[in-house]
Parts: C-alpha cells; sequence; structure tokens
C-alpha cells in the first residue's frame, strides 16, 4: 500500500508517481532550514489573517467517517483555492489528524479568535468561508464553544537568540523547551 494509512486508498493512483509542485521543484534543492522558510514565504505566513484547522483525515475516525473528513477537507482547500485566499496567505488552512472532541464533527477550529465548529460538511465550511474567514462573523448555529487563546504578539527573533544567551531571560530550560 506504499505507505497509506488508510486501508481504502485508492488503487487506482496507488504506485503512481505524483507530480511535483512548482513549490516542491523550487525547495528540494535547498537545505532544511531554507526551505522552511521560503515554503513560510510562499504560502504567506506573515500575511495571514486566519487560519482553519479541521479535522479531516483522522487515523481513527470517533468524530465522523473518514470519508466524510476526506471530502470536507478537499471541498475546504479547493474552495479557499478557488477564492484565491491561500495563494496570497490571507488564510492559512490545516488538516489536523484529530482535534480531540471526537463526536459531532467533522470538527473545526478557526484562531485567532478560538472559534470551534461542528458538523464541518461542505456546506457548513462555505457558511465558515464566507460568514467567518471572510466576514469575520461566527457561524452560531454550527458554533461548539470559544476559547481565544491567551498570548500576544511575538516579536521576531534571530533564529538563535535560545542559544546565544544563557540568563535568566535566554534559553528556556525545563520539561516545557
Amino acid at each position: 500500500m506504499s505507505g497509506s494509512r488508510h486501508p481504502e486508498a485508492d488503487p487506482v493512483t496507488e504506485g503512481v508517481p505524483r507530480r511535483r509542485s512548482p513549490w516542491e521543484e523550487e525547495l528540494a534543492g535547498l537545505p532544511p532550514n531554507l526551505a522552511a522558510e521560503r515554503k513560510a514565504q510562499l504560502i504567506g505566513v506573515a500575511n495571514a489573517r486566519r487560519h482553519i484547522f479541521l479535522c479531516a483525515d483522522p487515523t481513527k475516525p470517533k468524530c465522523a467517517p473518514a470519508e466524510r473528513g476526506r471530502v470536507a477537507w478537499k471541498y475546504l482547500k479547493g474552495r479557499l483555492a478557488e477564492l484565491g485566499l491561500q495563494d496570497d496567505g490571507s488564510i492559512l488552512r490545516t488538516r489536523a489528524d484529530c482535534l480531540r472532541i471526537c463526536a459531532d464533527g467533522p470538527i473545526a477550529v478557526v484562531y485567532p479568535e478560538g472559534v470551534w465548529y461542528r458538523r464541518c460538511d461542505p456546506p457548513v465550511l462555505e457558511r465558515i468561508v464566507q460568514e467567518h474567514l471572510l466576514g469575520g462573523r461566527v457561524v452560531e448555529e454550527h458554533r461548539l464553544t470559544t476559547r481565544e487563546l491567551a498570548g500576544g504578539v511575538v516579536s521576531p527573533r534571530s533564529p538563535h537568540s535560545d542559544l546565544e544567551s544563557s540568563g535568566p531571560e535566554g534559553a528556556a530550560s525545563g520539561p516545557d523547551r
């Protein structure tokens, strides 16, 4: 099964080499640290206004059947591309294995507002795209809960600043690092 997580992998495309995207071609010759930085530029991380995470390809589907999650992900990915929202980075999207709700899914969460949504099939995702991602209004009838993460803006630092300082404000230590 060429490493597929899902036993129901598509027999038509299995074993067929996947065509590389222009991004993959560009990134292939770069060292990993530079490739990651360039990819972040290409997907517009610095321009992001919102980020939607969708539980769409779980190893152990509990909140919704695996196929339902894959259909939801395909729809979201295609719709954001169709609207030109992912190319400029204004809306980031991430497919998650599990968002740990495990009921009433597919589940999605939109940041920075921290709005969690239930039953995120294509019609609900369309409303989330139009009303929340573009319009800034929560889709109340599908909202599960809201929890904005505490914190603030992090100042840019040199990539090695944690290693350059050994004072109390320098390198973090302990189990969280």
